[in-house]
């Protein structure tokens, strides 16, 4: 019965029946095995059932099926490999190449009653498939940047399969992430995700099986990459957050692993489903247990349970916690100069000191006013974005008090002089513990209409060729939960989508000084009906019309860009401000490049051919710092001016590496290229300091050939 059960020729079991059977099954083992006579066969019997059960998952069960697949476009043709036809995308058919010339490959087909034939197509109309579980050496191709943050390291935005980039950020970040924030698909039965090159849609009856193998190998490398007081965050909506909830209870176990569920309201309005109306979606909270990790004090914009204005936002300040009050009445009942003019005068700003240093005088609501310096100090008036004229939130006798006391502060001063002025107000200890963070989340700051999709269209002038976007300060406030306290934490998102997790933790930098990083890795996935329409129209993968569609492309790159030149693609100002009060146009004084990412042929990296192919993964993994298109090899060794990182390419000139090297104390990584294991001991004896000092190309190598699929 358990055999057909689980066998894939079969309609696939509900998991609470097969997980209830697989449970009674091994029970109803135990109780024959204790009415075994021979106590000899009786001890080998259950030293083969607990060989089994070290072998088989008694848990959450599910099929494994064939392994994934995924296609390399750049990868090179060879005899050999495995491919599938260009313009049948929708095909399962799989050939092998069996003879190859400049033009032209022969294919056979790799099974089936016509697997002896062979037949002829230009080069150029197959792609190079590779099954999960052949090792694959994938290296990051620079695409641009955008340099605005100075020494600042650079964030990371990775178009690729994500699985490979997992791999890759193994031998970069392994036990270095403070916080992976991951929104995967959702399995709605819509079509809107694909398995081994073919999109799942509700009739397929192992869909649930195929979503569970798809999470299950990917979340067991992103665990790998979290440090030891890392989190995880995954959102998910109804559909699998029960099979999530197990599958992550199988992966991070307890009780080393605790593991939180919460509720957030994301549609207030709702959307229809059967019998209800849905507002919310879950997200789990995957924490290590014992070690406090998530802020007392999380939220950046908005508190469960409040009605979510920015007037809310309880922070952290160098006297403690306070209450971040907007200054400026923007949006609410009575916030217009003609409602309140008592409440319109100048706040004087000194420059040099980015201090507020008094109040100029007061305005009759007919009087003029000017934004021209005043021995020396600069007027400040409580404008909008739009140039509107609203009022401050005191009047002059309160503020000239709170001015005195230092609560009147100015942030985030920028290079062309925008500024913003909060009011922060100090928090006692007894409301500080009653604003700890709470599993069920209500504020309109979470609206992934108001604040993801609307948000989103508005950056592209367009509607967006994505759904759903997260709301941005809702992505900012679930990451804050891990990261308020760590300025240069590294924050991880291998479902990027529209780049929402990216976008979140600029914001958080643009508001606290912080240098935390974020990777971000996407496909550049066509949605299935405008990949049909370009079929129809002769564009296939690989072509320009055809990728231009996809999502890294259309919406994940173009909205990094505008969010941090804050320029839209038509030149135009991305006009408004952020509800921390910033001017979106201002965009973010950070750093970003974008890569795509590339398979290369081991054999070349063994014998040094592609250095420069891996060059950008050395700088990636030293923490991307410095302008990464000026790193040339020119020498028997590389050490860049402005990149904390060396590597020593020729054993003979070590001496002068060495002394290179001593007058470089920001330099963290070093690594040595030799084949000999007995060289390399001898060579890391002579680096001096707690460098992280690595074996190349052995160690980059030995990486994707032992993080396969079979190894998980």
């Amino acid at each position: 019965m358990w055999n057909r059960l689980v066998s894939p020729s079969t309609t696939p079991p509900r998991f609470d029946v097969v997980r209830t059977l697989a449970r009674s099954f091994v029970a109803a083992i135990d109780d024959l095995l204790e009415q075994v006579g021979d106590s000899s066969l009786r001890a080998q019997l259950k030293g083969a059932v607990a060989d089994l059960r070290q072998r088989k998952k008694f848990g959450l069960v599910y099929e494994d099926h064939v392994p994934e697949t995924v296609l390399l476009p750049e990868a090179g043709l060879y005899v050999g490999a495995t491919v599938m036809l260009r313009k049948e995308p929708r095909n399962q058919s799989r050939y092998i190449i069996s003879g190859l010339d400049d033009q032209a490959v022969t294919l056979r087909l790799v099974d089936g009653p016509d697997s002896a034939i062979t037949t002829k197509v230009a080069a150029s109309d197959v792609l190079v498939v590779k099954p999960f579980g052949e090792p694959v050496f994938p290296v990051l191709v620079p695409k641009g940047a955008i340099a605005r943050g100075g020494s600042k390291p650079h964030h990371a935005v990775i178009n690729g399969e994500n699985f490979h980039a997992l791999q890759l950020s193994l031998y970069m970040y392994e036990r270095q992430v403070d916080c992976i924030y991951i929104d995967p698909p959702y399995n709605t039965g819509a079509r809107d995700w694909k398995y081994s090159n073919n999109y799942v849609d509700s009739a397929d009856a192992w869909r649930h099986s195929k979503w569970l193998s798809f999470m299950e190998k990917r979340l067991r490398l992103a665990k790998r990459l979290l440090k030891s007081d890392g989190v995880l965050i995954v959102t998910i909506d109804e559909h699998e957050v029960v099979r999530l909830g197990m599958l992550l209870e199988d992966i991070f176990r307890a009780p080393q692993y605790t593991q939180t569920l919460i509720t957030d309201v994301i549609n207030p309005k709702g959307t229809a489903a059967a019998n209800f109306s849905r507002v919310g979606e879950y997200l789990y909270v995957v924490t290590p247990t014992g070690r406090e990790t998530i802020a007392a004090v999380p939220f950046a914009f908005g508190m469960p349970g409040d009605v979510a204005k920015r007037d809310h936002r309880v922070v952290e300040s160098e006297d403690g916690l306070v209450r971040k009050l907007a200054l400026r009445r923007d949006g609410a009942e009575s916030s217009n100069r003609a409602d309140r003019p008592r409440q319109f005068y100048a706040l004087l700003l000194d420059p040099q000191t980015n201090e507020v240093k008094g109040i100029g005088p007061e305005l009759a609501l007919t009087d003029t006013y000017s934004s021209e310096p005043v021995n020396g100090l600069i007027p400040a008036y409580p404008l909008d974005g739009r140039g509107r004229e609203r009022v401050w939130r005191y009047g002059r006798d309160t503020m000239t008090q709170r001015i005195a006391d230092g609560e009147i502060r100015v942030t985030g001063l920028s290079r062309d002089g925008r500024f913003s002025l909060y009011h922060f107000k100090p928090v006692d200890a007894a409301e500080a513990e009653s604003r700890r963070p709470r599993t069920v989340w209500w504020s309109s700051t979470h609206d992934a209409g108001a604040h993801g999709s609307s948000l989103l269209n508005d950056m592209l002038g367009k509607r967006a060729a994505f759904t759903f976007p997260k709301s941005l300060y809702g992505v900012a406030d679930a990451i804050n939960l891990v990261v308020r306290d760590r300025k240069d934490a590294l924050i991880m998102d291998f479902f990027a989508g529209s780049g929402t997790t990216l976008h979140a933790t600029a914001l958080l930098n643009a508001q606290d000084g912080g240098d935390r990083r974020c990777v971000l890795v996407t496909n550049n996935e066509v949605a299935e009906s405008e990949a049909r329409r370009l079929n129809s129209a002769d564009f296939y993968r690989g072509d320009d019309e055809y990728e231009a569609h996809g999502i890294y492309q259309a919406v994940t790159r173009p909205r990094v860009e505008i969010a941090f030149s804050g320029q839209r693609s038509d030149g135009s100002a991305w006009a408004g401000e952020y509800l921390t009060g910033g001017l979106k146009s201002a965009g973010f004084e950070q750093n970003v490049t974008f890569f795509d990412l590339a398979y290369c042929d081991p054999d070349e990296i063994d014998l040094g051919y592609s250095f420069s192919a891996i060059c950008p993964v050395l700088w990636a993994a030293a923490g991307g710092i410095g302008p990464l298109e000026n790193i040339t090899l020119e020498s028997g060794w590389l050490l860049p001016q402005d990149s904390p990182f060396a590597v020593l390419v020729d054993e003979d000139q070590i001496k002068g590496f060495i002394s290179a090297l001593s007058k470089r104390p920001d330099v963290s990584h070093v690594w040595l290229v030799t084949d000999s294991e007995p060289a390399f001991a001898r060579l890391r004896e002579k680096i001096s300091g707690d460098r992280s000092v690595g074996m190349l190309y052995r160690d980059y190598l030995r990486n994707f050939e032992i993080n396969v699929e079979g190894a998980l």
